[in-house]
């Protein structure tokens, strides 16, 4: 790259680490801004001493891309970045696994001049390769990332192909040896589709579950059970269209909770996050949706779902997403609830709300934490380019600072559309229930005054004169959240 790259980390953000070190936790913000880069961010991985490996790609114009490594400390130190390509063809990693200490896969794409293929690549922590190689599908052309997993120290790729044209759209499951030797590449011709998967290892381990949105027309998506060869044993239809952007983990050896987006209807732009806990006979035990009708929130592109305490469930999502273009110019935010087994919900935070920003994956870390990774898109700016932005939070949805002073991209509630005309909404997480709104003129005179008895309210405004307004969140006498809203 010709031009230079400026890594901000807040000079707060240097507290961040030994402030939440002394709580035995670390939480900080970082971010890429690049004004002649597009990034794009993929995947995350925890290492044992708790620094990080994020995933991502960079568009130079003209849409020429390069995999691009970097590795975070655990209080969010920039310790290494590498960008590479395979033989200086357009290439990005989307996912990684760790295989054995100090070794990881990464799967991602490479563009020749006539298709993209698949990439394996392994490295160590320090990013050193070890190997790196396309694997053949056969005559398709990879098309999207669906999932990288382990079973039985074979590495699971799977995602979406195409022919030529785009004329045919299947998905695919690709068993490859720790040698990178492909030992068997299942093409489902019955369905054609381009829509996202996950796939479960059976408890088993005699065979496999793929979560499949539009897989037959007798259901919105379907739980798929295959066996070891991917052949198709049966297939059971997953209840109220929840199915788009799917992530499944086990809770126990017949149970599995499931994150995916919810539809209303196929010509509404409506969308929320169902999160379902339900047998592998897709029978539904609990569910529960985060968000409302009339707001858009979807969950994380690529993963949405994670956990290492069965009672600390974490699932990422945007709230306020614009299905359109992320480069949609509105203020969008990050959302993370935490939930037990039985999905009560503890708490809802969100994070953002200065620029448009993406929630792409989370991924639950050792200190019962959360990182979150996606993108930020500053509508204000005169580049139409995406930053990438990793936060990570406390056990309590946290950016702990000095003096525990939050970060001022944490919010427990939000208020929008800002600026609007005859209405306003109040956001907030179920911890804020019994709370008080309050609106004040710039002259410091109550005009509204509400109490949070849900964790959406709408506010009449019509009778209120255009200007600017002191919006407030009180709970327990003492000051939640604040800030400006304009009226129009």
């Amino acid at each position: 790259m010709k031009h230079t790259k400026i890594i901000f980390l807040s000079i707060l953000n240097l507290f961040l680490g030994i402030s939440a070190l002394c709580q035995g936790q670390n939480s900080f913000e970082f971010t890429i801004k690049d004004a002649l880069t597009d990034q794009i961010v993929g995947d995350a991985i925890e290492l044992s001493d708790g620094s990080f490996i994020i995933l991502a790609h960079e568009i130079d114009p003209p849409n020429q891309s390069k995999a691009h490594l970097m590795r975070l400390s655990k209080s969010g130190a920039l310790l290494q970045s590498k960008t590479l390509t395979y033989q200086g063809q357009s290439s990005g990693f989307k996912f990684i696994v760790q295989t054995a200490p100090n070794r990881f896969v990464l799967s991602g794409y490479t563009k020749n001049s006539e298709k993209t293929c698949l990439w394996l690549y392994e490295m160590d922590s320090l990013f050193i390769e070890v190997k790196s190689k396309l694997m053949p599908l056969n005559a398709y052309s990879y098309l999207n990332p669906g999932d990288l997993t382990l079973h039985d120290g074979k590495i699971l790729c799977s995602g979406n192909v195409n022919t030529d044209g785009m004329i045919h759209i299947y998905r695919f499951i690709y068993k490859i040896s720790p040698a990178f030797d492909s030992l068997n590449l299942r093409i489902f011709t019955e369905s054609t589709s381009m829509l996202e998967f996950d796939l479960l290892v059976k408890n088993n381990d005699q065979g496999y579950y793929g979560i499949m949105p539009d897989f037959n027309p007798s259901a919105d998506a379907h739980i798929v059970e295959l066996d070891t060869a991917f052949a198709i044993k049966n297939f059971y239809g997953i209840p109220n269209y929840v199915s788009r952007f799917p992530e499944a983990r086990w809770l126990n050896n017949s149970t599995f909770i499931f994150a995916a987006r919810k539809e209303f209807h196929q010509d509404s732009l409506e969308r929320i996050t169902g999160v379902m806990i339900m047998d592998t006979l897709a029978n539904l035990k609990y569910e529960h949706y985060i968000g409302e009708p009339d707001t858009s929130n979807w969950p994380g592109l690529y993963s949405s779902l994670d956990f290492t305490d069965k009672n600390a469930i974490y699932v990422g999502g945007t709230h306020n997403f614009h299905q359109e273009s992320e480069f949609y110019p509105e203020n969008i935010w990050f959302s993370l609830t935490q939930m037990d087994s039985v999905l009560n919900v503890h708490w809802q935070h969100f994070y953002g709300g200065d620029a448009n920003y993406t929630l792409y994956g989370i991924r639950a870390t050792r200190d019962k934490g959360c990182l979150m990774f996606g993108s930020r898109y500053d509508f204000q700016s005169t580049t139409q380019e995406r930053d990438i932005y990793v936060i990570k939070v406390d056990q309590n949805g946290l950016i702990t600072g000095t003096g525990d002073q939050p970060s001022q991209n944490f919010h427990q509630a939000i208020v929008f559309p800002n600026p609007g005309s005859d209405h306003l909404i109040v956001q907030s997480g179920p911890q804020l229930l019994g709370a008080i709104c309050i609106l004040r003129d710039m002259n410091g005179k109550m005009v509204l005054n509400h109490l949070l008895t849900e964790t959406k309210i709408s506010l009449d405004t019509h009778e209120l004169t255009p200007g600017t307004y002191i919006w407030q969140i009180i709970q327990n006498n003492k000051l939640i959240e604040n800030g400006k809203w304009i009226k129009y």
